[in-house]
């Protein structure tokens, strides 16, 4: 399955309320009703198509199930809230660079996330979650995840990410999800 994931900038933000980011997406239009058998999981809303937008010349997707040809899979809205921080990452995981040097950088799999990184290039050091992912991983404890979105694919519009960083008073940005 592959995922467009909006995350907020402050790895540790997480909503006061449960019901704070799918309220916001219910007005914004891009989620729509939740599925009944799973309540983090919504409907594409009727302004998905004005908040995501998609790249190339004639990408094939469907909103709902009665659009979906045999086979093809529908997009949906699933939110993912965490009691700690926590890293989503594509399958593979991307190599992180270095947001000075751009350098690779060996991250050991036991580093905490707001553990400090050595740059072998640079020397400079840097907080993990603040590395250059390449938009293919992010940290946090809420995700907003579109589902069945391809990697590069689409973008989300600007009036999205504003909302959302209004709502937790720091940006949110975007990466792709492949598992």
């Amino acid at each position: 399955m592959h995922s467009l994931v909006l995350h907020c900038s402050d790895p540790c933000w997480r909503p006061a309320r449960a019901s704070d980011v799918p309220d916001v997406l219910a007005r914004l239009g891009l989620a729509g009703a939740a599925r009944p058998d799973a309540p983090a999981l919504y409907a594409a809303g009727e302004a998905f198509l004005s908040l995501v937008t998609f790249l190339g010349c004639a990408p094939q997707i469907s909103l709902t199930e009665a659009d979906a040809r045999e086979g093809q899979p529908v997009c949906r809205v699933r939110l993912h809230c965490f009691d700690t921080t926590t890293l989503l990452a594509s399958a593979p995981p991307p190599a992180p660079r270095c947001p000075s040097c751009r350098a690779g950088v060996c991250v050991p799999p036991e580093a905490p996330f707001d553990g400090e990184i050595g740059c072998s290039g640079c020397g400079e050091e840097h907080l993990l979650h603040r590395l250059d992912w390449r938009r293919g991983a992010g940290f946090g404890r809420c995700f907003v995840e579109v589902e069945n979105v391809y990697p590069h694919e689409a973008v989300p519009a600007e009036v999205l990410l504003e909302r959302l960083a209004e709502l937790s008073a720091v940006r949110w940005d975007y990466f792709y999800l492949s598992r």
